[in-house]
């Protein structure tokens, strides 16, 4: 049988859910990284990643999301992410950042919206723009 996955879910959809896609039901507390302010506001899925990388030092190696993770790696971390399971402790940097980086791509609307995504470049061509700012 075919199993719900978050992948290609909106992030309002996500974010309504405090529980793995499988499990459904919001018995399941969110990463304790997640300030109560945010509850809602940010999907289980990515808390539970970024929260991952965060605890276990992750995001200071070099060219983290520049490289591929192995791919059954990946594999295993989305049915987690699926199922609720715990992490494993073995699994690569490289790994989680591609499952991070796969699950941000799915979303059917980016998380940066064009207009922002505008903004950004608009200032990053224009330095002085930053400093004015500020």
């Amino acid at each position: 049988p075919r199993h719900p996955r978050p992948t290609g879910r909106s992030l309002e959809w996500l974010a309504a859910s405090n529980a793995p896609v499988r499990i459904g039901a919001s018995h399941l507390s969110r990463h304790p990284l997640a300030a109560k302010s945010l509850e809602g506001l940010v999907p289980h899925e990515i808390w539970r990643l970024a929260g991952e990388m965060l605890t276990r030092n992750l995001l200071s190696e070099e060219r983290i999301f520049d490289m591929y993770g192995k791919g059954d790696q990946v594999v295993e971390i989305r049915e987690c992410l699926d199922s609720g399971q715990p992490f494993e402790e073995h699994w690569e940097a490289r790994s989680l950042a591609e499952a991070f980086l796969q699950l941000l791509i799915s979303l059917p609307v980016p998380v940066i919206t064009p207009s922002v995504r505008a903004a950004a470049i608009g200032v990053h061509n224009n330095p002085q723009a930053c400093c004015d700012a500020a």
